[in-house]
């Protein structure tokens, strides 16, 4: 039996209007299961008023696709909560012994017309005693055999609950017999799900994809579809983060509601809600637990959910052939990256939509208290609606002071309380506190030493001021909340405390209370006594000084937004200390904190280049390949077009990369390049970086807003491509080619680029750019625009030997398909077709060696050659000396950087020779088995020739002289088995078995 399972005796003890409520929530659910719109679903008046209507109807646009409860498009639900029995039936459907004229109109729809009776409870003669009783009520009637009619009981009642299980949530607790904590979304009445008047939407409230590209910032009605997107498919979880006050559990609802928003809402009936906060039977987990293993499908809705818990709850939802989504909710928006959750984070609204939300919420309020309320509240519904609270009919606060607007909220309609006030300006000074224990050394304890009160007294307050709403709970944790009220709070705190006793305070908390403290002080920036105490730390003797020392770093990160040039002087002091080699270094413990926190202090203009030149440190001392808490890539993203997280302007970033290029150490110029590099990059934007810093306004940083913005930063990045002109920024040059021949700005730049480089050793990573843009973006082109591009093509187009090898053998740009022509229309002729050029490409160097000693190395070092096999074949077939040929490959071979890696253009060679002289290819794969690094790759080799006995032997030889590795007879796996010979075989396999750990490898 399903947890929330309903009994026919639990629907009997519903009232009136929750028994229509009921009948309108299960049709709503059934209409939605079939995608039918919820709108066609009306509720009427009471249900013994005798107004001749429906209680509930149904008027779908089409007919249904599984039609169950709700029998008919056109239905018509008569609700009553007394018994109904045949006698009275034909008195409803007949008053006055004439039929109900709505009845006759369904009847001639060809609808249904359906009596529920919540009392009722019949067995099978009973029922068709009353059935026939219905049919009866419609003789006479020209249409009545066309009307389906039914009696639903309190039994077949309970059994159409049962199947959603926020339905039956709602029933156990309309009935007082529900599971503590939960509840279904919403506040149903009839068919609403809210009874507020709807959810209201502003252009300026915006919700933020964390996990989409680029940080996606939606409108609040985009960000509602594609919650309600990702929540429709089962097992999939969304994680709803935002500042306490925003309104997210009221977002929450109108996913669950018509109105906001062009997706279809999610089915109300099928959620299951509850506050985390609260006293829970059973817990979250059990919940999720329960409703996945009896396969119901479910949206589980949990609220001030922390990232643990959300974590759990993902796993169990995301279980394979789970039928639960999961929606989690929460205020606290740090260090939460759930894996396997599509996260949103709704954004303050503006004051305008606050305003006319206090209109519709508080109409006896005047106009201009409520700009004044809207104003001060910033965006935060919470504060606005306690302050609405304290207003009197005939009060104006057009002209009250922020202190005088603040003291409102606090004491709310309260008496003035000093001693409360205090208390609570201390609990302040963390971000949160243990609000249940009250032993001695106890939280509650140290917070009231500071208030000159005991520990009891402090938890008096706490639960004072969370009746209030003023403190908010989850678990033993309680939490000053919203940060509007909690910041001038400990602002207040921190200004009565002498340095000496705020320092004394701070020496005798846990880690865990620091952490809390820092995290709330380093909100305070307009403090001047919190300014103050990060000057303190910092100074010598101080608990930051040397910061090199610190190994919790994060108290650092906590306090930088109370100073940052503060702090910035004191980094670069550090680093240019006897100090700093041991902080940049890669096995630094916190050395990612320190970048973080760098490029926080990048988002300045007045400190951008003091920060990254302090960042550049990190940078240069990372080792090539250096991955784990890089420098680099956040380094990079400070010049990115879009989420650098600076304000830094466009000419400000194109010195520094300038500045960085035109030095001498190489370090800084691969810095440079690097810069470069994230300066050109025009799409697939993204970040991990966490832009809020403290209460200090931040946004994604400073980028192009208009077309000519636009085109005036790449113009400026090419520019510097060109000026700084190396083979590297030529190759970040051509990777963004075709989105810089987008920008007309651009153009003019592009076209004088190939002229340079055309006439000095070619571009052909450009040339292969440039003609992707006209294979893939040609549509869009005005023919002018074309021209021009193809002038461009044929001006950078290879023509040396030497330099159509490099094009078309070695792959830069587009993999395969580089310099393949007419792609779209035959992908696999156009392979062909390059591949064949190749071959004839090679047939030029047969009578040039010293170019093909100048490309032969550079193809076998190069990281992919995807022609290199048939411009080895090429060189076989049209040389007069194969043998002295080889001979140069083989040894070029030998010398390369990489010569176990499978040598595609001596395999290709090979398999040449094999087809123009048989004996040859037997005597140089012969050789082979001597040449070493090449007998690591004679089963690759003997392939292009034959896979006969002859070389299975050969092949056999070389392993059990551990010249060959066992892993190596994968090439000969499939190879063609026709030409094998069972003992040549089975004497191969034996001899690998024999090789020490062959049975492993083979």
């Amino acid at each position: 039996m399903f947890m929330f399972d309903v009994t026919g005796d639990d629907v009997a003890r519903l009232s009136d209007s929750d028994l229509r409520t009921l009948v309108a929530r299960l049709a709503i659910a059934e209409l939605a299961s079939q995608g039918a719109p919820v709108s066609a679903v009306t509720a009427g008046g009471h249900q013994d008023a005798p107004d001749g209507g429906l209680d509930v109807r149904v008027e779908a646009p089409g007919p249904l696709t599984a039609a169950d409860f709700v029998p008919r498009a056109s239905t018509g639900f008569q609700v009553k909560r007394p018994d109904m029995p045949a006698s009275k039936i034909e008195t409803e459907m007949r008053p006055d012994g004439v039929l109900r004229p709505v009845i006759g109109e369904l009847a001639d729809a060809g609808g249904a017309y359906v009596i529920v009776s919540a009392q009722g409870s019949v067995a099978d003669v009973k029922l068709a005693q009353r059935n026939k009783a219905i049919r009866d009520s419609l003789a006479g009637h020209p249409t009545a055999a066309d009307l389906k009619t039914d009696f639903y009981d309190r039994e077949r009642l309970a059994n159409w609950v049962n199947r959603y299980p926020g339905v039956a949530a709602w029933v156990r607790n309309r009935i007082g017999d529900g599971f503590s904590g939960w509840s279904p979304v919403g506040r149903w009445s009839g068919t609403a799900t809210a009874a507020d008047g709807g959810y209201m939407v502003s252009d300026a409230a915006s919700v933020i994809d964390e996990r989409g590209p680029e940080h996606t910032v939606l409108t609040v009605t985009a960000g509602i579809d594609a919650m309600r997107s990702s929540l429709m498919r089962p097992s999939r979880s969304v994680r709803l983060i935002g500042l306490s006050g925003l309104g997210k559990t009221r977002l929450v609802e109108a996913l669950f509601e018509a109105g906001p928003g062009s997706a279809a809402p999610l089915d109300p009936a099928l959620s299951i809600y509850t506050d985390y906060g609260n006293d829970l039977r059973p817990s979250a987990r059990e919940m999720a637990r329960r409703l996945v293993d009896d396969g119901q499908r479910a949206v589980l809705v949990v609220d001030n959910c922390n990232p643990e818990t959300h974590s759990a709850l993902a796993a169990i939802c995301g279980e394979k052939g789970s039928q639960v989504s999961l929606l989690t909710i929460e205020y606290d928006i740090r260090d939460d990256e759930p894996e396997r959750t599509d996260v949103f984070r709704l954004r303050a609204t503006d004051d305008d939509l606050l305003e006319s939300w206090l209109e519709r919420e508080f109409p006896e309020l005047q106009q201009l208290a409520r700009r004044r309320i809207a104003e001060f509240s910033d965006g935060n519904f919470r504060i606005a609606r306690a302050l609405a609270d304290t207003v009197d009919r005939s009060e104006n606060l057009a002209n009250l002071r922020n202190q005088d607007l603040f003291a409102r909220i606090f004491h709310q309609r309260n008496a003035p309380d000093g001693v409360l006030l205090r208390r609570a300006e201390t609990l302040a000074l963390l971000y949160s506190y243990n609000g249940t224990e009250t032993a001695e050394g106890s939280e509650l304890a140290q917070l009231g030493a500071l208030a000159d009160a005991s520990a009891d007294a402090m938890f008096e307050a706490s639960v004072e001021l969370q009746q209030r709403g003023v403190v908010q709970s989850r678990g033993r944790w309680r939490a000053v909340l919203p940060h509007a009220l909690a910041n001038p709070l400990a602002a207040a705190a921190i200004a009565r405390l002498s340095p000496a006793r705020l320092d004394a305070f701070c020496e005798g908390l846990s880690d865990r209370m620091l952490r809390s403290f820092t995290r709330r002080i380093g909100f305070l920036h307009n403090s001047p006594e919190a300014k103050a105490l990060l000057g303190r730390w910092l100074d010598p003797g101080g608990r930051l000084h040397p910061l090199a020392d610190v190994s919790a770093f994060h108290l650092v990160q906590n306090l930088a937004p109370l100073d940052p040039e503060a702090l910035l002087t004191a980094i670069e002091a550090e680093l240019a200390g006897t100090d700093g080699a041991r902080i940049v270094a890669t096995s630094n413990p916190v050395r990612s904190n320190w970048v973080v926190l760098l490029r926080s202090l990048a988002f300045d203009p007045a400190l951008f280049d003091r920060a990254v030149r302090a960042m550049l440190k990190f940078v240069a001392a990372e080792p090539e390949g250096h991955n784990q808490g890089a420098a680099a890539p956040q380094f990079a993203e400070l010049f990115h077009f879009y989420l650098s997280g600076t304000r830094a302007t466009l000419p400000q970033r194109v010195a520094m990369i300038r500045s960085l290029m035109g030095d001498t150490d190489p370090k800084i110029q691969t810095a440079g390049r690097l810069a470069l590099e994230g300066m050109l990059k025009s799409r697939g934007f993204s970040s991990g970086f966490v832009f809020d810093f403290g209460a200090r306004p931040r946004d994604f940083g400073w980028h192009p807003t208009t077309t000519e913005e636009t085109g005036e930063w790449y113009r400026e990045a090419a520019q510097i491509a060109l000026d700084f002109d190396t083979p590297e920024t030529r190759r970040l040059l051509a990777e963004q080619v075709r989105d810089l021949w987008d920008e007309e700005a651009c153009r003019e730049l592009l076209e004088a680029a190939a002229d340079r480089y055309s006439a000095g050793s070619g571009w052909i990573d450009g040339w292969i750019a440039f003609r992707n843009a006209r294979r893939y973006d040609a549509s869009g082109m005005s023919e002018q625009v074309k021209a021009r591009l193809d002038a461009v093509i044929e001006k950078l187009k290879p023509s040396l030997p030497l330099e159509r090898a490099r094009a078309y053998v070695l792959s830069r740009r587009g993999g395969m398909f580089d310099v393949a022509d007419d792609v779209q229309q035959n992908p696999s002729a156009a392979l062909q077709k390059a591949e064949e050029e190749a071959e004839r490409i090679a047939v030029g160097f047969v009578d040039d060696l010293a170019d093909l000693r100048v490309l032969v190395p550079e193809i076998l070092a190069a990281d992919f050659a995807p022609r290199a096999a048939g411009f080895g074949h090429g060189l076989a077939v049209a040389t007069d000396d194969p043998e002295a040929i080889w001979d140069e490959l083989v040894a070029f071979h030998a010398a390369s950087p990489q010569p176990d890696r499978w040598p595609s253009l001596l395999a290709g060679f090979m398999r040449g020779v094999g087809e123009r002289n048989r004996a040859l290819a037997d005597n140089l794969l012969e050789r082979a088995l001597t040449q070493n690094p090449l007998v690591k790759n004679l089963p690759f080799l003997q392939r292009e020739v034959a896979v006969d006995p002859e070389g299975l032997d050969r092949i056999g030889r070389g392993l059990a002289s551990g010249a060959v590795p066992t892993f190596a007879l994968q090439a000969i796996a499939t190879g063609i088995t026709l030409e094998m010979q069972d003992k040549a075989l089975r004497d191969l396999l034996l001899i690998a078995a024999d090789r020490a750990g062959g049975d492993e490898q083979k």
